[in-house]
């Protein structure tokens, strides 16, 4: 398996940015050099890397900024810093000329992706924002925070639509359904909720789980919402109805994490508390349909190939590993890092995979190699 090192960095795209030294871009006054280029966020849910949707760049999310590298080269492009606090969370839009960042400032920031540069800066939240997602069109922008608050954005005028209120506790993620017109979130307050996008209305509070709901996730026909918990379920919900029709055990720690594989026929789902065994549902009827064994550690993140077929994960340990979705077989484990592995993933091509690690460092691996490292 082929694999380029990096280490994280970035600037503005102007003509001189490509060749200038990364360690002299966006220095503090009085500082001479930048050594290292910031730890990659360690949050539970959002992605620390991003790839833009054509698959040319690369957004990695660090403690000083979030660095833009060129996707096929790995070089560095730019180093984008505005945020007064640690940054949490980037999202590309749908047609990849907008990036979104957010963070522990309570503020969101929107950059031009073609020049680098900042465009406007959105303050509505009270505290640290957990999540930004662009809805699919692009039009819109969600965000979650740890005021208990949603804010719904028009991506194009860079205005605040509504506040979504409701949610008890922190909300921790946000999703919109494929066709945009449903937003569901998840809460600390043991709660998930659907609201009706255009008109802000809370369509349905989902309220089964009995302890903090970490993740939420629609089914790619949007008809299914699934729900994971610390209370160690899975719930899925009839979307149109918020009705529960079917719970899910197994896990023996409290789940971090639950996903629906492209093609919707699949849950992935993942633990803490030393359960460190992947699961795989059959989607429609809750049925187990592999246990995917191997970590040794607490799983920090799960991604699908574009096709659906593959499944990558990492741990708190120093490996990623692949697996073959529909058989659960273990198909190689990329070793490489020297440090905890916190994300990994998958190019729109599904030919190479990006993995981080805490001490800042990225990899890109040739998926298209036969040979394992």
């Amino acid at each position: 398996m082929k694999k380029t090192r990096l280490s994280l960095a970035l600037h503005t795209l102007d003509s001189n940015s490509v060749s200038q030294d990364y360690t002299q871009w966006c220095l503090p006054t009085g500082v001479k050099a930048r050594l290292g280029k910031g730890r990659i966020s360690d949050v539970l849910n959002p992605p620390e890397i991003a790839y833009a949707p054509d698959g040319k760049l690369i957004a990695v999310v660090s403690a000083i900024g979030i660095w833009i590298y060129n996707a096929q080269t790995a070089k560095e492009l730019s180093l984008l810093t505005g945020h007064s606090a640690d940054v949490t969370t980037a999202s590309f839009s749908p047609d990849g000329s907008v990036l979104a960042s957010a963070g522990g400032d309570n503020a969101i920031c929107f950059w031009n992706v073609l020049t680098g540069t900042h465009v406007h800066t959105l303050k509505e939240h009270a505290c640290r924002i957990n999540n930004v997602v662009f809805s699919p069109s692009g039009s819109l922008l969600a965000s979650a925070g740890d005021d208990n608050a949603i804010c719904l954005w028009d991506v194009q005028r860079s205005e605040i639509i509504r506040t979504l209120t409701g949610h008890t506790d922190r909300v921790n993620y946000v999703a919109f359904s494929p066709d945009e017109s449903t937003l569901s979130s998840s809460s600390w307050d043991a709660t998930a909720r659907l609201w009706d996008v255009p008109t802000g209305t809370s369509l349905h509070v989902l309220t089964e789980h009995t302890y903090a709901v970490s993740r939420v996730s629609f089914s790619p026909d949007g008809k299914t919402l699934a729900s994971s918990s610390m209370d160690k379920t899975i719930r899925l919900w009839d979307v149109e109805t918020g009705e529960s029709f079917r719970t899910i055990t197994g896990h023996t720690g409290r789940i971090t994490n639950v996903l629906f594989s492209p093609d919707g026929e699949f849950l992935v789902s993942a633990a803490m508390d030393f359960d460190t065994d992947l699961r795989v549902w059959n989607a429609r009827i809750g049925s187990l349909h592999q246990i995917l064994k191997g970590h040794t550690r607490k799983v920090s993140s799960l991604a699908f190939s574009p096709d659906g077929k593959t499944l990558a994960s990492t741990s708190r340990n120093t490996t990623i590993r692949l697996w073959d979705v529909q058989t659960g077989t273990h198909l190689k484990t990329l070793r490489g890092h020297a440090k905890l592995v916190y994300t990994a993933v998958f190019s729109p091509d599904g030919k190479t995979l990006v993995s981080g690690s805490s001490d800042g460092t990225l990899l890109f691996w040739d998926l298209t190699s036969d040979s394992a490292d």
